[in-house]
């Protein structure tokens, strides 16, 4: 399965997980990820998930729907963005890449807890586990001392609007405690 350029809208489908399929702008793909912009049901862009190729079972270039978005898009006057200098070449790079640039990710560990997430900061890590620093749906900063392994993660999202409002809104109440 190649991928398309970059900068075309896109539907993926993954083997395992989804139902339905996720929409983006196709951003960057290596041998074992795929990265999309992702376009949210309201039509915005909103944020960056990223799919092991693996898991992949469509990358469709011309689905059902897509000039609904395209159009929806011009319209809003959205534009694609690329994020900058992230690692594609294993997941723990990426995971590293993607916390220095955004601050925050959501982690998905699907095949171990399909309808969970976890969000928040690496604080810990070795080659092939992480220690997190999660963040509540409060907004608040809790240590989480559980021992994760990357190999384990199905899905990671970074730059959307829920968690960068909890990230802003997390700094704020440190800021003002401080």
């Amino acid at each position: 399965m190649n991928p398309p350029e970059r900068g075309i809208l896109v539907s993926i489908t993954r083997k395992l997980f989804d139902a339905s399929p996720w929409y983006g702008v196709f951003v960057a793909a290596s041998e074992l990820f795929v990265v999309i912009q992702q376009v949210s049901q309201r039509f915005d862009l909103d944020g960056y998930r990223v799919f092991r190729r693996a898991d992949i079972a469509d990358i469709d270039a011309s689905f059902e729907g897509k000039t609904l978005i395209e159009t929806a898009l011009f319209i809003k006057g959205l534009t694609p963005s690329m994020p900058y200098r992230l690692d594609l070449s294993g997941m723990r790079e990426l995971v590293e890449s993607v916390q220095r640039q955004f601050g925050v990710m959501v982690i998905h560990r699907e095949q171990l807890q399909p309808c969970e997430v976890e969000i928040g900061t690496v604080r810990l890590d070795t080659d092939h586990t992480y220690v997190l620093r999660w963040l509540t749906p409060h907004a608040e900063w809790s240590d989480d001392d559980r021992l994760f392994h990357y190999r384990d993660i199905s899905m990671l999202e970074f730059g959307g609007e829920y968690e960068r409002t909890l990230l802003m809104v997390a700094s704020a109440k440190q800021t003002a405690r401080s």
